[in-house]
C-alpha cells in the first residue's frame, strides 16, 4: 500500500491495522524533534535545516526523513517527497511523504 502523509495530517491513537500503525508510526517519527524524546534521544528528525536555503533545506529533509525511516520504521519504505507550494511568505517548506507498506 503507497500512502502519501504531510507533516500537519493527524495521528491515529488507535490504528485499524498492521498497515495503518506503520503509518502512525511514521508520521509521529515525522512530527518529533529529535532530542525531545527522553531515555530516546536518537528518535525523531534532525531540525538542522531551519533558516538554511530553501534548495539546501529541501536536500536535509529528504536525507533526515530517509535515515529516520529506515533506522525507526523498516517497515515502511519512503519512495519520495514532492513539495507542496506554502501559501506564507516567510520561506515555509510543505513536504508530503510518499511511504509504501507492505499489506
Amino acid at each position: 500500500m503507497i500512502t502519501t502523509m504531510r507533516l500537519n495530517d493527524p495521528i491515529a491513537i488507535q490504528p485499524s491495522s498492521g498497515v495503518e500503525e506503520v503509518i502512525q508510526n511514521v508520521r509521529f517519527l515525522l512530527k518529533t524533534m529529535k532530542g525531545t524524546c527522553p531515555m530516546y534521544r536518537q528518535f525523531g528528525l534532525d531540525v538542522n535545516m531551519i533558516d538554511k536555503p530553501v534548495n539546501a533545506a529541501q536536500a536535509l529533509i529528504v536525507a533526515a526523513v530517509a535515515e529516520a525511516i529506515q533506522m525507526f520504521e523498516p517497515r515502511a519504505k519512503l519512495r519520495s517527497i514532492l513539495w507542496e507550494e506554502s501559501q506564507s511568505e516567510n520561506g515555509e517548506l510543505n513536504p508530503l511523504v510518499i511511504i509504501e507498506v507492505e499489506a
